[in-house]
């Protein structure tokens, strides 16, 4: 049973937090694969879902300290989830943005507009 499948060693997590470096390339590797795979079963291209797992990793780096296990169902692979959500999000918000603007007509030059 891999890491991905049970929980996260919670000495692992306190390694990270303690920012050994040997113990932050496990968890990436352990979890660049799961978040990208994540972004593309959300439909993000292949350039924008390296991008969300670069991004939620980093996320996941300057905020590893807040991680606690507060309550029986609190797990890592659910707070690493939340951050890679809300960067899912933003860029669904972004492509959303970029498709209106992109298909509204632009607004004519002053000079150009009849009066």
């Amino acid at each position: 049973m891999s890491v991905l499948e049970d929980s996260t060693d919670t000495s692992l997590i306190v390694r990270v937090q303690a920012r050994d470096s040997a113990a932050w390339q496990t968890l990436v590797d352990l979890y660049a694969p799961w978040i990208y795979g994540w972004t593309r079963r959300y439909g993000l291209t292949p350039e924008d879902g390296a991008d969300v797992t670069q991004d939620a990793l980093l996320a996941a780096h300057r905020s590893i300290e807040q991680f606690r296990r507060h309550a029986r169902g609190d797990s890592f692979r659910g707070w690493l989830w939340t951050i890679v959500r809300n960067k899912i999000r933003d860029v669904q918000r972004r492509q959303r943005r970029e498709a209106s603007v992109g298909t509204a007509a632009p607004a004519l030059p002053s000079r150009c507009r009849s009066t």
